[in-house]
């Protein structure tokens, strides 16, 4: 069961710090799913959590066309 994430730990999940841009979001959730996702081994858990935290930060910045507002 997925709970409510917010910004910071979307972040977090990702392994990326406040003022990540959105090229480096993307970049990460990729390089992530890649060695967790369910197909090559992972985690099902795992790639359920990094794909919020993609949801999160891309809900946040309207799809990368906006900064990441502050946690």
């Amino acid at each position: 069961m997925l709970l409510t994430m917010d910004i910071a730990t979307a972040l977090r999940v990702l392994g990326l710090e406040q003022g990540a841009d959105w090229n480096e979001v993307r970049n990460m959730h990729r390089e992530a799913i890649r060695r967790s996702h369910p197909d090559v081994g992972g985690s099902t858990d795992r790639a359920a959590q990094l794909n919020q935290a993609l949801g999160v930060l891309e809900r946040a910045t309207n799809g990368g066309q906006h900064p990441l507002p502050p946690p």
